[in-house]
């Protein structure tokens, strides 16, 4: 689109690109960037944005290239030689096209593989689907009509491969070629079969030793398929949702980006990256998805089957480019500054003997709750009023404790309820003893998640040594968190459907407070029964109720402590 002013001077031109499923980035030449066949100039010298003209459309690549809608230009390489050249198609065969700006794309060859910066080919195959190779084809001559690359030399070749070990069947690796001390492997998908055997259900993420054909390590683990939290944030993979297949794994020297798209899972629509390490270091995660979205308001990031991506090293800042086929439109691109501030320490750990969890009077009041139990939970200082219900497997539980359902490690275990009680007014209750207390400074905190409607039919309860009500909080049906039956306004409670609140009841010298996330702390001046010993807290408790299938409590409780 042209612009011109009131007298019909011109001013600018204007590109608008509706969607895009396919983006990159010239490998050898990062000012390079391709939205499908579009090519646009970028000068990072400027802010990169659509306003300060950073941005310029160059060229138009589609003529005369027969590119399906999914496989447009997704590697793009100015080859020493001189030549640029474009690949395209079907992965893992891509069809190989010349970009020469006087004759348009011509079509030279195909190759079954990805470039690398050097211009040599990285293929991946399967032998009898028990293991994977990875190989090299090293680029013996080109020029415009013409490419050829020499013969396979096998890089690394995996142990057989287990439903643990993060192998992908195509090879979704780009920029392999700028970091061969290893072999990496991203599985995006989860759970599926591959010639018979299942794949992803454990890590999807991982390096080969080149030496000799070991895994150095892996890492991004499986939440695993009955998973109801939040996305993760820590560089694991969520396996209970849709698919993601195509996804890739970019690589920039020792800096490494794994993207997901998830479509059409139970997050609706997913862009979510994580930066890695080259030795399996988690740095960092960036994204957003459909559910985060629509209860926080915050829609940067998010993109619509975003399977497509790029990272390109500039100076010493990464530009990572993604596509957009719904969301936003165009091509996303996420500036990762100051790596150079990141400082890594190797410290050597001694195994000990596993400690018994007998102390009910510890600050972790999680302490020995057991990792992903199947049956009705109950034990290390955890109660429960009915002390029985049902077990895995009903599906629609009237009365249920499970634990590490709205998480998925060992390290950030959760204790999940679920209930359907008769009425608003007909609670069932899980309890943890905080032992005995007489002090005016302790500190209860714990972070706790609504994985239903806001309905108000649980309460989240601290007690006294005589039961008395000292503090209690809980959502109402609207937006609202109600402490001792006033309003918490600080805190918007939409995003307790989405992700965990952490909360701090406090008694400092006798004075207490409530706080959540670290917002401005409400003062609570009376107990919320009357007589209640603000110097004794004695219970933790959870009350959970629910009218019926479409009203029930569904919630979780972890990172729970107290402290005096």
């Amino acid at each position: 689109m042209l612009q011109y002013d009131v007298n019909h001077n011109y001013l600018q031109t204007v590109s608008y690109v509706v969607s895009s499923r396919s983006c990159t980035v010239d490998i050898n030449d990062p000012t390079r960037v391709f939205a499908d066949a579009l090519e646009y100039q970028v000068d990072y010298s400027k802010v990169v944005s659509d306003i300060n003209h950073s941005w310029k459309l160059v060229y138009n690549w589609s003529k005369g290239v027969d590119l399906n809608l999914f496989g447009q230009y997704d590697q793009v390489a100015t080859l020493p030689n001189g030549y640029t050249y474009g690949f395209g198609g079907n992965n893992p065969t891509e069809n190989v096209y010349n970009l020469d700006k006087v004759d348009g794309a011509k079509l030279i060859t195909t190759v079954f593989g990805t470039i690398e910066n050097d211009g040599s080919i990285l293929e991946r195959g399967f032998v009898n689907n028990q293991y994977a190779t990875v190989s090299k084809r090293t680029l013996t001559s080109g020029n415009s009509l013409n490419l050829t690359w020499g013969n396979a030399v096998q890089l690394v070749r995996t142990p057989d491969i287990t439903p643990n070990d993060p192998v992908y069947y195509i090879n979704n690796n780009r920029g392999q070629g700028t970091n061969l001390s290893k072999i990496f492997f991203y599985d995006p998908n989860y759970n599926y079969n591959f010639g018979g055997a299942t794949l992803g259900t454990g890590n999807h993420l991982g390096a080969i030793n080149i030496s000799n054909n070991t895994w150095n390590w892996q890492t991004s683990t499986s939440t695993g398929a009955d998973y109801i939290g939040p996305y993760p944030t820590d560089g694991g993979l969520a396996t209970n949702g849709g698919h993601s297949e195509n996804c890739l794994l970019n690589i920039q020297g020792k800096y490494l980006v794994w993207h997901v798209n998830d479509e059409l899972g139970r997050y609706t629509e997913v862009s979510r990256s994580n930066l890695f390490y080259d030795d399996g270091l988690f740095i960092a995660h960036f994204g957003n998805d459909n559910q985060y979205a629509g209860a926080s308001g915050d829609s940067r990031y998010l993109a619509g089957n975003s399977f497509k991506t790029q990272l390109a090293k500039v100076g010493n800042d990464l530009y990572y480019f993604c596509c957009d086929e719904s969301k936003h439109s165009g091509v996303h691109i996420v500036r990762i500054s100051n790596l150079i501030s990141i400082s890594e320490q190797s410290i050597p750990l001694t195994v000990l003997a596993p400690i018994s969890a007998t102390n009910t009077d510890a600050a972790d009041l999680m302490q020995g709750v057991p990792f992903k139990s199947n049956g009705f939970y109950s034990g290390n200082g955890w109660t429960a009023n009915p002390a029985t219900g049902d077990d895995a497997s009903v599906t629609y539980p009237g009365w249920r404790i499970t634990t590490t359902k709205a998480a998925y490690t060992k390290a950030d275990n959760d204790i999940y309820i679920e209930s359907d009680g008769n009425n608003s007014g007909s609670y069932k209750t899980v309890s943890r003893t905080l032992g005995t207390n007489n002090t005016n400074n302790w500190t209860l905190s714990g972070s706790f998640k609504v994985n239903s409607n806001l309905n108000p039919n649980y309460r989240i309860d601290l007690l006294d040594q005589n039961g008395k009500v000292l503090v209690s909080f809980h959502t109402g049906y609207s937006n609202p968190l109600s402490v001792n039956n006033t309003a918490y306004s600080a805190y918007n409670a939409e995003l307790l459907k989405i992700s965990y609140a952490n909360f701090v009841i406090k008694a400092t010298n006798g004075q207490i407070t409530f706080s959540v996330n670290g917002l401005s702390p409400a003062v609570i001046n009376a107990a919320l029964d009357s007589g209640g010993d603000f110097t004794k807290p004695a219970t933790f408790r959870i009350r959970a109720g629910g009218s019926n299938d479409n009203n029930h409590t569904l919630m979780s409780i972890k990172e729970l402590n107290f402290t005096k």
